[in-house]
Protein backbone atom coordinates (compact mmCIF):
# COMPACT_ATOMS: atom_id res chain seq x y z
CA UNK A 1 0.00 0.00 0.00
CA UNK A 2 2.71 2.83 0.85
CA UNK A 3 4.70 1.40 -2.30
CA UNK A 4 1.34 2.19 -4.29
CA UNK A 5 1.21 5.67 -3.04
CA UNK A 6 5.07 6.15 -3.25
CA UNK A 7 4.54 5.50 -6.93
CA UNK A 8 1.43 8.11 -7.61
CA UNK A 9 3.13 10.54 -5.97
CA UNK A 10 5.97 10.29 -8.10
CA UNK A 11 4.22 9.80 -10.97
CA UNK A 12 2.34 13.10 -10.26
CA UNK A 13 5.38 15.03 -9.81
CA UNK A 14 6.91 13.69 -12.98
CA UNK A 15 3.87 14.67 -14.42
CA UNK A 16 4.18 18.49 -12.97
CA UNK A 17 7.61 18.76 -13.66
CA UNK A 18 7.16 18.31 -17.66
CA UNK A 19 4.45 20.49 -17.53
CA UNK A 20 6.71 23.52 -15.86
CA UNK A 21 9.62 22.62 -18.63
CA UNK A 22 7.22 22.73 -21.56
CA UNK A 23 5.44 26.18 -19.90
CA UNK A 24 8.79 27.48 -20.39
CA UNK A 25 10.02 26.56 -23.45
CA UNK A 26 6.25 28.01 -24.35
CA UNK A 27 7.44 31.13 -22.83
CA UNK A 28 11.32 31.19 -24.03
CA UNK A 29 10.53 30.80 -27.68
CA UNK A 30 11.23 33.25 -30.18
CA UNK A 31 8.06 35.26 -31.16
CA UNK A 32 9.38 37.34 -34.37
CA UNK A 33 12.29 35.79 -35.87
CA UNK A 34 15.00 32.75 -34.79
CA UNK A 35 18.53 34.28 -33.95
CA UNK A 36 21.56 32.32 -34.85
CA UNK A 37 23.80 34.31 -33.71
CA UNK A 38 24.72 36.10 -30.05
CA UNK A 39 26.29 39.37 -31.95
CA UNK A 40 24.02 42.46 -30.94
CA UNK A 41 23.75 43.25 -34.34
CA UNK A 42 21.07 40.01 -34.78
CA UNK A 43 19.26 40.78 -31.82
CA UNK A 44 15.46 42.76 -32.62
CA UNK A 45 15.60 45.18 -29.86
CA UNK A 46 12.90 47.23 -30.58
CA UNK A 47 10.42 45.33 -28.03
CA UNK A 48 12.88 43.06 -26.61
CA UNK A 49 14.46 44.40 -23.16
CA UNK A 50 16.39 42.10 -22.20
CA UNK A 51 17.98 42.13 -25.87
CA UNK A 52 19.04 45.84 -25.08
CA UNK A 53 20.46 44.80 -22.30
CA UNK A 54 22.85 41.79 -23.73
CA UNK A 55 23.33 44.71 -26.66
CA UNK A 56 23.94 47.47 -24.31
CA UNK A 57 26.75 45.50 -22.44
CA UNK A 58 28.15 43.77 -25.80
CA UNK A 59 28.84 46.92 -27.35
CA UNK A 60 30.46 48.41 -24.12
CA UNK A 61 33.10 45.50 -24.44
CA UNK A 62 33.47 46.25 -27.80
CA UNK A 63 34.28 50.13 -27.38
CA UNK A 64 31.38 50.64 -30.20
CA UNK A 65 29.88 53.79 -28.52
CA UNK A 66 28.17 54.56 -31.46
CA UNK A 67 25.78 51.64 -31.03
CA UNK A 68 26.17 51.29 -27.58
CA UNK A 69 24.42 54.87 -27.42
CA UNK A 70 21.48 53.93 -29.97
CA UNK A 71 21.18 50.85 -27.83
CA UNK A 72 21.00 52.69 -24.88
CA UNK A 73 18.47 55.27 -25.77
CA UNK A 74 15.82 52.81 -26.76
CA UNK A 75 16.69 50.48 -23.44
CA UNK A 76 16.07 53.85 -20.85
CA UNK A 77 13.28 54.08 -23.38
CA UNK A 78 11.67 50.83 -22.27
CA UNK A 79 12.82 49.94 -18.80
CA UNK A 80 13.48 53.46 -17.44
CA UNK A 81 16.80 52.67 -16.17
CA UNK A 82 20.36 54.30 -16.89
CA UNK A 83 21.59 50.56 -15.91
CA UNK A 84 25.09 51.38 -17.07
CA UNK A 85 25.30 54.52 -15.53
CA UNK A 86 26.51 56.11 -18.87
CA UNK A 87 23.70 57.67 -20.55
CA UNK A 88 24.97 61.45 -20.44
CA UNK A 89 29.23 60.03 -20.76
CA UNK A 90 28.01 58.28 -24.36
CA UNK A 91 25.98 61.75 -25.42
CA UNK A 92 29.18 63.74 -25.20
CA UNK A 93 31.37 60.79 -26.76
CA UNK A 94 29.17 60.59 -29.47
CA UNK A 95 29.01 64.59 -30.04
CA UNK A 96 24.95 64.86 -29.17
CA UNK A 97 25.49 68.14 -27.54
CA UNK A 98 21.87 69.04 -27.20
CA UNK A 99 20.69 65.41 -25.24
CA UNK A 100 24.19 65.50 -24.05
CA UNK A 101 23.18 68.77 -22.16
CA UNK A 102 19.54 67.26 -21.05
CA UNK A 103 21.09 64.02 -19.99
CA UNK A 104 23.15 66.09 -17.39
CA UNK A 105 20.72 67.93 -15.96
CA UNK A 106 19.10 64.84 -15.28
CA UNK A 107 22.15 63.33 -13.48
CA UNK A 108 22.72 66.15 -11.62
CA UNK A 109 19.53 66.00 -10.23
CA UNK A 110 19.62 62.87 -9.65
CA UNK A 111 23.28 62.55 -8.04
CA UNK A 112 24.45 65.79 -7.45
CA UNK A 113 27.69 64.99 -5.59
CA UNK A 114 28.64 63.78 -9.02
CA UNK A 115 31.18 66.27 -11.11
CA UNK A 116 31.45 65.04 -14.25
CA UNK A 117 27.91 66.52 -15.67
CA UNK A 118 28.63 69.91 -13.94
CA UNK A 119 31.81 69.96 -15.35
CA UNK A 120 30.81 69.15 -19.08
CA UNK A 121 27.29 72.51 -18.12
CA UNK A 122 30.22 74.86 -17.28
CA UNK A 123 32.17 73.86 -20.38
CA UNK A 124 29.07 74.65 -22.35
CA UNK A 125 29.00 77.49 -20.98
CA UNK A 126 32.19 78.57 -21.63
CA UNK A 127 32.40 77.95 -24.69
CA UNK A 128 29.61 80.06 -25.44
CA UNK A 129 31.03 82.82 -23.69
CA UNK A 130 29.01 82.87 -20.48
CA UNK A 131 31.90 83.07 -17.97
CA UNK A 132 30.33 83.90 -15.12
CA UNK A 133 27.31 80.85 -15.62
CA UNK A 134 30.52 78.21 -16.33
CA UNK A 135 31.80 79.29 -12.41
CA UNK A 136 29.36 79.68 -10.83
CA UNK A 137 28.41 75.89 -11.74
CA UNK A 138 31.86 74.60 -10.71
CA UNK A 139 31.36 76.91 -7.48
CA UNK A 140 28.38 75.50 -6.12
CA UNK A 141 29.07 71.84 -7.08
CA UNK A 142 27.90 69.75 -3.66
CA UNK A 143 31.42 68.49 -2.56
CA UNK A 144 33.02 71.18 -0.16
CA UNK A 145 36.18 70.47 -1.21
CA UNK A 146 37.53 71.93 -4.45
CA UNK A 147 39.63 68.77 -5.93
CA UNK A 148 42.76 69.68 -8.59
CA UNK A 149 40.16 69.57 -11.26
CA UNK A 150 37.85 72.20 -10.12
CA UNK A 151 40.76 74.84 -9.37
CA UNK A 152 42.08 74.08 -12.25
CA UNK A 153 38.93 75.02 -14.55
CA UNK A 154 37.55 77.26 -12.27
CA UNK A 155 41.18 78.84 -12.75
CA UNK A 156 40.79 79.83 -16.36
CA UNK A 157 36.87 80.79 -16.09
CA UNK A 158 38.50 83.61 -13.62
CA UNK A 159 41.43 84.37 -16.06
CA UNK A 160 38.20 84.61 -18.50
CA UNK A 161 36.53 87.11 -16.24
CA UNK A 162 39.59 89.12 -15.92
CA UNK A 163 40.44 88.10 -12.32
CA UNK A 164 44.04 86.97 -12.99
CA UNK A 165 45.61 87.71 -9.32
CA UNK A 166 42.77 85.29 -8.03
CA UNK A 167 43.65 82.76 -10.74
CA UNK A 168 46.64 82.64 -10.09
CA UNK A 169 46.26 82.53 -6.54
CA UNK A 170 43.70 79.67 -6.80
CA UNK A 171 46.43 77.18 -8.42
CA UNK A 172 48.95 78.31 -6.37
CA UNK A 173 47.82 76.26 -3.51
CA UNK A 174 48.13 73.02 -5.61
CA UNK A 175 51.99 74.15 -6.48
CA UNK A 176 53.25 71.97 -4.65
CA UNK A 177 51.16 68.88 -5.41
CA UNK A 178 53.72 65.64 -6.45
CA UNK A 179 51.23 64.04 -8.72
CA UNK A 180 50.12 67.54 -10.79
CA UNK A 181 52.86 69.78 -10.24
CA UNK A 182 53.57 69.73 -13.88
CA UNK A 183 50.66 70.76 -14.96
CA UNK A 184 49.94 73.11 -12.32
CA UNK A 185 53.09 74.57 -13.33
CA UNK A 186 52.19 74.98 -17.36
CA UNK A 187 49.10 76.01 -16.42
CA UNK A 188 50.45 79.16 -14.13
CA UNK A 189 52.77 79.71 -16.92
CA UNK A 190 50.14 80.11 -19.74
CA UNK A 191 48.02 82.43 -17.28
CA UNK A 192 51.08 84.46 -16.56
CA UNK A 193 51.44 84.75 -20.06
CA UNK A 194 48.46 85.82 -21.10
CA UNK A 195 48.38 88.40 -18.03
CA UNK A 196 51.91 90.02 -19.67
CA UNK A 197 53.93 88.68 -16.89
CA UNK A 198 56.93 87.45 -18.92
CA UNK A 199 59.45 87.04 -16.19
CA UNK A 200 56.69 85.21 -13.96
CA UNK A 201 55.73 82.95 -17.34
CA UNK A 202 59.52 82.14 -17.68
CA UNK A 203 60.15 81.57 -14.46
CA UNK A 204 57.48 78.41 -13.92
CA UNK A 205 58.26 77.31 -17.64
CA UNK A 206 61.47 76.91 -16.60
CA UNK A 207 60.62 75.11 -13.13
CA UNK A 208 58.21 73.02 -15.37
CA UNK A 209 61.04 72.04 -17.50
CA UNK A 210 62.34 69.56 -14.61
CA UNK A 211 59.18 68.06 -14.43
CA UNK A 212 57.65 65.11 -16.63
CA UNK A 213 56.39 66.82 -19.20
CA UNK A 214 54.52 65.09 -22.68
CA UNK A 215 55.57 66.64 -26.18
CA UNK A 216 52.85 69.66 -26.35
CA UNK A 217 53.97 70.89 -22.81
CA UNK A 218 57.37 71.11 -24.60
CA UNK A 219 55.13 72.86 -27.78
CA UNK A 220 53.76 75.55 -25.42
CA UNK A 221 56.85 76.35 -23.88
CA UNK A 222 59.08 76.25 -27.53
CA UNK A 223 56.34 78.60 -28.72
CA UNK A 224 57.05 80.78 -25.99
CA UNK A 225 60.30 81.40 -26.64
CA UNK A 226 59.57 81.60 -30.60
CA UNK A 227 57.64 84.29 -30.03
CA UNK A 228 59.94 86.59 -27.61
CA UNK A 229 62.71 86.12 -30.84
CA UNK A 230 64.73 83.49 -28.63
CA UNK A 231 64.47 80.61 -31.48
CA UNK A 232 68.07 78.86 -29.60
CA UNK A 233 66.29 78.99 -26.48
CA UNK A 234 63.29 76.96 -28.40
CA UNK A 235 65.33 74.55 -30.05
CA UNK A 236 68.01 74.04 -27.04
CA UNK A 237 64.67 72.73 -24.80
CA UNK A 238 63.31 70.63 -27.42
CA UNK A 239 67.19 68.92 -28.18
CA UNK A 240 66.90 67.96 -24.39
CA UNK A 241 63.93 66.41 -24.36
CA UNK A 242 64.41 65.16 -27.84
CA UNK A 243 67.54 63.20 -26.01
CA UNK A 244 65.72 62.20 -23.00
CA UNK A 245 62.48 60.15 -25.13
CA UNK A 246 65.60 59.35 -28.17
CA UNK A 247 62.37 57.10 -29.68
CA UNK A 248 60.02 59.98 -29.77
CA UNK A 249 59.39 60.72 -33.74
CA UNK A 250 57.06 63.80 -32.98
CA UNK A 251 59.49 65.19 -31.03
CA UNK A 252 62.22 64.98 -33.83
CA UNK A 253 59.67 66.33 -36.20
CA UNK A 254 58.64 69.29 -33.79
CA UNK A 255 62.17 70.08 -33.89
CA UNK A 256 63.17 69.79 -37.74
CA UNK A 257 60.24 71.95 -38.37
CA UNK A 258 61.46 74.59 -35.56
CA UNK A 259 65.10 74.18 -37.13
CA UNK A 260 63.94 74.84 -41.00
CA UNK A 261 61.14 77.47 -40.17
CA UNK A 262 58.54 75.58 -41.07
CA UNK A 263 56.55 75.54 -37.64
CA UNK A 264 54.49 78.17 -37.54
CA UNK A 265 54.22 80.21 -34.22
CA UNK A 266 51.15 80.09 -32.34
CA UNK A 267 49.35 83.50 -30.58
CA UNK A 268 47.44 81.00 -28.36
CA UNK A 269 44.32 82.36 -26.99
CA UNK A 270 42.13 81.61 -24.15
CA UNK A 271 39.62 79.02 -25.65
CA UNK A 272 43.30 77.42 -26.73
CA UNK A 273 44.45 77.24 -23.22
CA UNK A 274 41.36 76.08 -21.67
CA UNK A 275 41.49 73.34 -24.54
CA UNK A 276 44.94 71.79 -23.52
CA UNK A 277 43.85 72.30 -19.93
CA UNK A 278 41.24 69.70 -20.82
CA UNK A 279 43.87 67.61 -22.65
CA UNK A 280 46.09 67.20 -18.77
CA UNK A 281 42.43 66.09 -18.04
CA UNK A 282 41.40 63.62 -20.48
CA UNK A 283 45.41 62.18 -20.05
CA UNK A 284 44.22 62.00 -16.03
CA UNK A 285 40.90 59.83 -16.82
CA UNK A 286 42.61 57.66 -19.61
CA UNK A 287 45.13 57.11 -16.46
CA UNK A 288 42.30 56.45 -13.71
CA UNK A 289 40.37 54.57 -15.86
CA UNK A 290 42.42 52.73 -18.89
CA UNK A 291 39.13 50.89 -19.87
CA UNK A 292 36.58 53.37 -19.83
CA UNK A 293 37.44 55.15 -22.88
CA UNK A 294 34.14 56.50 -23.20
CA UNK A 295 35.23 59.18 -20.28
CA UNK A 296 38.43 59.72 -22.18
CA UNK A 297 36.56 60.29 -25.67
CA UNK A 298 34.42 62.61 -23.23
CA UNK A 299 37.05 65.28 -22.48
CA UNK A 300 38.79 64.73 -25.94
CA UNK A 301 35.93 65.66 -27.65
CA UNK A 302 35.64 68.87 -24.83
CA UNK A 303 39.24 69.85 -26.23
CA UNK A 304 38.44 69.71 -30.00
CA UNK A 305 35.41 71.23 -29.57
CA UNK A 306 37.53 74.72 -28.02
CA UNK A 307 40.70 73.98 -30.81
CA UNK A 308 39.71 71.76 -33.36
CA UNK A 309 43.36 72.10 -34.74
CA UNK A 310 44.81 70.38 -31.46
CA UNK A 311 46.38 67.58 -33.50
CA UNK A 312 47.62 65.33 -30.92
CA UNK A 313 43.87 65.38 -29.22
CA UNK A 314 42.85 64.04 -32.82
CA UNK A 315 45.40 61.66 -32.86
CA UNK A 316 44.83 60.23 -29.51
CA UNK A 317 41.38 59.98 -30.55
CA UNK A 318 41.69 58.23 -33.37
CA UNK A 319 44.17 55.47 -31.55
CA UNK A 320 41.20 54.81 -29.15
CA UNK A 321 39.14 52.94 -32.58
CA UNK A 322 42.62 52.14 -33.75
CA UNK A 323 42.96 50.13 -30.93
CA UNK A 324 39.41 49.12 -30.76
CA UNK A 325 39.46 47.61 -35.29
CA UNK A 326 37.32 50.85 -35.85
CA UNK A 327 38.85 51.31 -39.47
CA UNK A 328 37.19 53.40 -40.68
CA UNK A 329 36.58 55.65 -38.01
CA UNK A 330 39.76 55.86 -37.45
CA UNK A 331 40.85 56.65 -41.04
CA UNK A 332 38.15 59.66 -41.33
CA UNK A 333 40.00 61.19 -38.01
CA UNK A 334 43.68 60.68 -38.84
CA UNK A 335 42.63 62.31 -42.53
CA UNK A 336 42.09 65.77 -40.27
CA UNK A 337 45.41 65.75 -39.16
CA UNK A 338 46.97 68.08 -42.18
CA UNK A 339 50.29 67.42 -43.74
CA UNK A 340 52.08 70.54 -42.23
CA UNK A 341 51.40 69.28 -38.97
CA UNK A 342 54.36 68.07 -36.93
CA UNK A 343 52.06 65.50 -35.44
CA UNK A 344 51.46 63.72 -39.09
CA UNK A 345 54.62 62.49 -39.17
CA UNK A 346 53.88 59.80 -36.04
CA UNK A 347 50.12 59.96 -37.57
CA UNK A 348 51.29 58.08 -41.21
CA UNK A 349 53.42 55.78 -38.89
CA UNK A 350 50.89 55.01 -37.14
CA UNK A 351 48.16 54.26 -39.95
CA UNK A 352 51.60 52.56 -41.70
CA UNK A 353 52.28 49.92 -39.44
CA UNK A 354 48.35 49.36 -38.82
CA UNK A 355 47.93 48.32 -42.34
CA UNK A 356 51.10 46.29 -42.22
CA UNK A 357 49.80 44.18 -39.01
CA UNK A 358 46.75 43.61 -40.55
CA UNK A 359 48.19 42.77 -43.80
CA UNK A 360 45.85 44.97 -45.46
CA UNK A 361 46.60 47.71 -48.26
CA UNK A 362 50.35 46.51 -48.15
CA UNK A 363 51.17 48.59 -51.01
CA UNK A 364 49.85 51.67 -49.56
CA UNK A 365 51.50 51.18 -46.09
CA UNK A 366 55.13 50.38 -48.15
CA UNK A 367 54.27 53.63 -50.76
CA UNK A 368 53.66 55.65 -47.37
CA UNK A 369 56.96 54.43 -45.42
CA UNK A 370 59.69 54.91 -48.45
CA UNK A 371 57.87 58.13 -49.27
CA UNK A 372 58.54 59.03 -45.32
CA UNK A 373 61.96 57.91 -45.92
CA UNK A 374 63.12 60.00 -48.74
CA UNK A 375 61.64 63.07 -46.50
CA UNK A 376 62.75 62.51 -42.83
CA UNK A 377 66.06 60.25 -43.88
CA UNK A 378 67.12 60.27 -40.17
CA UNK A 379 63.75 59.10 -38.40
CA UNK A 380 65.17 55.41 -37.92
CA UNK A 381 61.63 54.13 -36.98
CA UNK A 382 61.08 53.98 -40.77
CA UNK A 383 63.61 51.54 -41.33
CA UNK A 384 62.66 49.47 -38.52
CA UNK A 385 59.26 49.00 -39.40
CA UNK A 386 59.86 48.37 -42.87
CA UNK A 387 62.82 45.94 -41.88
CA UNK A 388 60.57 44.21 -39.63
CA UNK A 389 57.65 44.08 -42.17
CA UNK A 390 60.16 42.11 -44.74
CA UNK A 391 61.15 39.37 -42.06
CA UNK A 392 57.72 38.62 -41.53
CA UNK A 393 57.71 38.35 -45.17
CA UNK A 394 60.55 36.31 -44.90
CA UNK A 395 62.26 38.47 -47.20
CA UNK A 396 65.79 38.81 -45.72
CA UNK A 397 67.23 40.56 -48.47
CA UNK A 398 65.01 43.56 -47.96
CA UNK A 399 65.17 42.93 -44.35
CA UNK A 400 68.71 43.59 -44.28
CA UNK A 401 68.42 46.06 -46.64
CA UNK A 402 66.40 48.51 -44.43
CA UNK A 403 68.23 47.71 -41.22
CA UNK A 404 71.51 48.40 -42.99
CA UNK A 405 70.43 51.60 -44.49
CA UNK A 406 68.79 52.88 -40.73
CA UNK A 407 72.18 51.85 -39.52
CA UNK A 408 74.47 53.75 -42.02
CA UNK A 409 72.59 56.81 -40.74
CA UNK A 410 74.56 59.38 -38.93
CA UNK A 411 72.16 59.93 -36.33
CA UNK A 412 72.48 60.62 -32.46
CA UNK A 413 69.85 57.83 -31.10
CA UNK A 414 72.04 55.15 -29.57
CA UNK A 415 68.99 53.12 -28.42
CA UNK A 416 67.27 52.78 -31.96
CA UNK A 417 71.09 51.96 -33.62
CA UNK A 418 71.19 49.32 -31.00
CA UNK A 419 67.91 47.47 -31.76
CA UNK A 420 68.62 47.78 -35.43
CA UNK A 421 71.85 46.07 -34.63
CA UNK A 422 69.98 43.11 -33.06
CA UNK A 423 67.03 42.90 -35.69
CA UNK A 424 70.00 42.32 -38.26
CA UNK A 425 71.75 40.09 -36.50
CA UNK A 426 68.69 38.00 -35.88
CA UNK A 427 68.71 37.81 -39.67
CA UNK A 428 72.01 36.90 -40.07
CA UNK A 429 71.21 34.40 -37.38
CA UNK A 430 68.21 33.02 -39.48
CA UNK A 431 70.77 32.76 -42.47
CA UNK A 432 73.36 30.83 -40.44
CA UNK A 433 76.00 33.81 -40.45
CA UNK A 434 77.34 33.08 -37.35
CA UNK A 435 79.97 35.77 -37.64
CA UNK A 436 77.96 38.59 -38.63
CA UNK A 437 75.44 37.77 -36.18
CA UNK A 438 78.35 37.95 -33.44
CA UNK A 439 79.46 41.23 -34.00
CA UNK A 440 76.26 42.63 -34.92
CA UNK A 441 74.92 41.62 -31.08
CA UNK A 442 78.31 43.49 -29.69
CA UNK A 443 77.66 46.26 -31.21
CA UNK A 444 73.86 46.28 -30.16
CA UNK A 445 75.50 45.54 -26.60
CA UNK A 446 78.00 48.66 -27.02
CA UNK A 447 75.33 51.31 -27.77
CA UNK A 448 72.92 49.76 -25.02
CA UNK A 449 74.14 47.38 -22.35
CA UNK A 450 70.95 47.39 -20.35
CA UNK A 451 68.82 45.72 -23.24
CA UNK A 452 68.30 42.51 -21.60
CA UNK A 453 66.39 41.11 -24.90
CA UNK A 454 69.31 41.36 -26.02
CA UNK A 455 71.73 40.05 -23.57
CA UNK A 456 69.30 36.85 -23.34
CA UNK A 457 69.46 36.33 -27.13
CA UNK A 458 73.09 36.94 -27.45
CA UNK A 459 73.78 34.39 -24.59
CA UNK A 460 71.56 31.92 -26.23
CA UNK A 461 73.29 32.58 -29.60
CA UNK A 462 76.81 31.84 -27.48
CA UNK A 463 75.52 28.52 -26.31
CA UNK A 464 73.77 26.90 -28.62
CA UNK A 465 76.45 27.32 -31.04
CA UNK A 466 79.17 26.31 -28.57
CA UNK A 467 81.24 29.77 -29.19
CA UNK A 468 81.77 30.33 -25.62
CA UNK A 469 79.85 28.78 -22.98
CA UNK A 470 81.76 30.91 -19.98
CA UNK A 471 80.37 34.50 -21.71
CA UNK A 472 76.85 32.99 -22.43
CA UNK A 473 76.54 32.01 -18.69
CA UNK A 474 77.45 35.65 -17.93
CA UNK A 475 74.98 37.12 -20.11
CA UNK A 476 72.12 34.97 -19.05
CA UNK A 477 72.61 35.95 -15.84
CA UNK A 478 72.83 39.15 -16.65
CA UNK A 479 69.31 39.29 -18.35
CA UNK A 480 68.14 37.08 -15.31
CA UNK A 481 68.46 40.28 -12.82
CA UNK A 482 66.60 42.55 -15.30
CA UNK A 483 63.41 39.57 -15.49
CA UNK A 484 63.91 37.06 -13.25
CA UNK A 485 60.51 35.41 -13.99
CA UNK A 486 60.84 35.26 -17.69
CA UNK A 487 60.53 31.79 -18.69
CA UNK A 488 62.74 32.70 -21.74
CA UNK A 489 64.93 34.01 -19.45
CA UNK A 490 64.98 30.92 -17.34
CA UNK A 491 65.14 28.45 -20.11
CA UNK A 492 68.56 30.24 -21.19
CA UNK A 493 70.16 30.19 -18.18
CA UNK A 494 69.36 26.82 -17.37
CA UNK A 495 70.67 26.08 -20.82
CA UNK A 496 74.11 27.01 -19.81
CA UNK A 497 73.65 25.05 -16.83
CA UNK A 498 73.21 22.33 -19.05
CA UNK A 499 76.15 23.59 -21.28
CA UNK A 500 78.39 23.33 -18.41
CA UNK A 501 77.26 19.74 -17.70
CA UNK A 502 75.67 21.05 -14.23
CA UNK A 503 72.25 19.27 -14.89
CA UNK A 504 70.52 19.26 -11.53
CA UNK A 505 70.73 23.28 -11.48
CA UNK A 506 69.63 22.96 -15.44
CA UNK A 507 66.41 21.00 -13.83
CA UNK A 508 65.56 23.36 -11.27
CA UNK A 509 65.90 26.27 -14.29
CA UNK A 510 64.05 24.45 -16.79
CA UNK A 511 61.04 23.26 -14.41
CA UNK A 512 61.02 26.68 -13.22
CA UNK A 513 60.57 27.94 -16.66
CA UNK A 514 57.82 25.24 -17.58
CA UNK A 515 55.98 26.06 -14.38
CA UNK A 516 55.43 29.45 -16.25
CA UNK A 517 55.13 28.75 -19.67
CA UNK A 518 53.58 24.76 -19.64
CA UNK A 519 52.99 24.57 -23.14
CA UNK A 520 56.26 25.36 -24.41
CA UNK A 521 58.02 23.02 -26.94
CA UNK A 522 61.43 23.97 -26.58
CA UNK A 523 61.09 24.70 -23.16
CA UNK A 524 59.96 21.32 -22.60
CA UNK A 525 62.30 19.51 -24.93
CA UNK A 526 65.37 21.31 -22.64
CA UNK A 527 63.79 19.47 -19.66
CA UNK A 528 63.42 16.06 -21.60
CA UNK A 529 67.23 16.47 -22.42
CA UNK A 530 68.44 17.48 -18.94
CA UNK A 531 66.17 14.24 -17.18
CA UNK A 532 67.79 12.17 -19.57
CA UNK A 533 71.62 13.33 -18.58
CA UNK A 534 71.38 12.44 -14.98
CA UNK A 535 69.45 8.74 -15.79
CA UNK A 536 65.85 9.74 -15.77
CA UNK A 537 65.07 8.24 -18.97
CA UNK A 538 61.50 7.41 -18.66
CA UNK A 539 60.70 11.32 -17.19
CA UNK A 540 63.08 12.90 -19.98
CA UNK A 541 60.74 10.27 -23.12
CA UNK A 542 57.37 11.64 -21.28
CA UNK A 543 58.47 15.07 -21.63
CA UNK A 544 59.68 14.70 -25.12
CA UNK A 545 56.25 13.39 -26.07
CA UNK A 546 55.05 16.50 -24.29
CA UNK A 547 56.87 18.97 -26.45
CA UNK A 548 55.41 16.95 -29.79
CA UNK A 549 52.02 18.17 -28.88
CA UNK A 550 53.19 21.77 -28.55
CA UNK A 551 55.08 22.29 -31.96
CA UNK A 552 53.62 25.52 -33.52
CA UNK A 553 56.44 25.91 -36.52
CA UNK A 554 60.02 25.38 -36.52
CA UNK A 555 60.77 29.05 -36.91
CA UNK A 556 58.90 29.76 -33.59
CA UNK A 557 60.63 26.31 -32.11
CA UNK A 558 63.99 27.05 -33.15
CA UNK A 559 63.98 24.43 -35.72
CA UNK A 560 63.02 21.77 -33.26
CA UNK A 561 60.33 19.13 -35.37
CA UNK A 562 58.50 16.07 -34.12
CA UNK A 563 61.52 14.19 -36.48
CA UNK A 564 63.97 14.88 -34.05
CA UNK A 565 61.72 14.44 -30.94
CA UNK A 566 60.66 11.08 -32.26
CA UNK A 567 64.79 9.90 -32.31
CA UNK A 568 65.18 11.15 -28.96
CA UNK A 569 62.27 8.80 -27.83
CA UNK A 570 63.38 6.32 -29.58
CA UNK A 571 67.36 6.20 -29.33
CA UNK A 572 67.73 9.11 -26.84
CA UNK A 573 70.54 11.32 -26.62
CA UNK A 574 74.26 10.24 -27.35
Amino acid sequence: MQNNKVKKYLIKMFLIFILIFIGLIIIMKPTKKNVNTIGYENIDFTDNKYGLYLSSFHAEIDNDYFKLNNFYDEAIKQTGSDFLGKSFILKVASNDEENAIKEAKKEIEKNPHNIIPVIYLSFIEFKNGNYQQSYDLLNNIKNKKDTFIIKLLKGWNLIALNENDKAMDLLETEINNPAFDNIILMNLGAMAELSNQDSYADELYQEALTTKLNLYDIEVIANYYLKKNQKQKAIDILNEYYTKTQDSISTYALLESIKSNKYKVQNFTLNDYMAKALFDLSNIMLILFPKNFDIYLMYLNMVLDLNPNLYMAQLMKAEVYKNNNKFDYYKDMINLIPDTSYINLINKINYAQYLLKRDIHTNEAIDILKNLIKEYPDVLQLYQVLGNYYKKQDDYDKALFYYTEGIKREVNNPTLKAELYYLRSIIYDNLNKKDKTQEDLKESLKLNTKNHIVLNYYAYFLLRNDIDIKEGFSFAERAMTYEPLNPYYLDTYGYAYYKQEKYDDAIKMFEYAKSIKPKNAVIINHLGDAYWKVGRKEEAKYEWKKAISYLTNEKEDEGLNETILQNKIHFGLN
